[in-house]
């Protein structure tokens, strides 16, 4: 009985999976165009903005020298110039990891529970709905982003910050549908870019970065 329960259970998980594949190739022809780049393109817009709680947060909580000399302009300047110095405490480390993770959760459920989409989506002319043509409901947003973090990101953590980008790329472009969509039915199309959103999505990514880079600076910096 035990093993022929685990059989009827495998056989539904792979007629699902079937089902969900004849649904995407008949329905959204737009799944077949699998577009990591303009995804990564989107992310790079959207980062810092998901980002700017947790920043906020470790500016009033370490102080914006402290947290310039950790991950601003100051730690850059150092890095480039191979100047040795201190490794911080693994403390500091965690909460900073935890900080932007938690401002990235939280920024990116909201945002496309209420709207649907994110800024980088809309520029670069993403959609993102459930494969019923639904909008993303509050609990799969939170979930997708969890998961993007999780296995998109590998929580910002060196070396899976590196490792898990390049597994997420590979099966995107053999699946054409990343791994969390599968499992949360979402569906994302690509829609056509014009020179406007191209150029959109370029100077979106200065002025985005730049403004939430801001708080990174020290305030004789900022004023000489």
């Amino acid at each position: 009985y035990f093993l022929a329960n685990i059989f009827c259970q495998l056989h539904s998980q792979l007629s699902f999976s079937n089902d969900l594949g004849i649904y995407f190739s008949e329905i959204s022809p737009n799944l077949s165009k699998a577009k990591p780049w303009i995804r990564l393109w989107a992310k790079l817009i959207d980062s810092s903005i998901n980002s700017f709680l947790g920043i906020l947060f470790l500016t009033n909580y370490l102080g914006r020298s402290k947290l310039n000399e950790l991950m601003g302009p100051d730690a850059l300047q150092k890095m480039l110039s191979s100047e040795s110095t201190d490794q911080p405490e693994i403390g500091v480390l965690v909460l900073i990891t935890l900080s932007i993770c938690i401002s990235w959760i939280i920024t990116e459920t909201l945002l496309i529970s209420i709207f649907s989409t994110t800024l980088g989506k809309w520029i670069l002319n993403i959609k993102t709905s459930k494969i019923n043509g639904k909008r993303i409901d509050p609990l799969s947003a939170l979930t997708r982003s969890f998961f993007v973090l999780f296995f998109g990101l590998g929580f910002w953590i060196f070396p899976f910050l590196i490792i898990c980008p390049i597994i997420s790329y590979i099966y995107l472009l053999n699946k054409r549908i990343t791994q969390w969509d599968r499992w949360l039915k979402i569906e994302v199309t690509h829609n056509e870019l014009n020179a406007l959103r191209i150029f959109a999505g370029i100077f979106s990514i200065f002025i985005i970065n730049n403004l939430v880079g801001l708080l990174l600076l020290s305030p004789e910096q900022i004023i000489p």
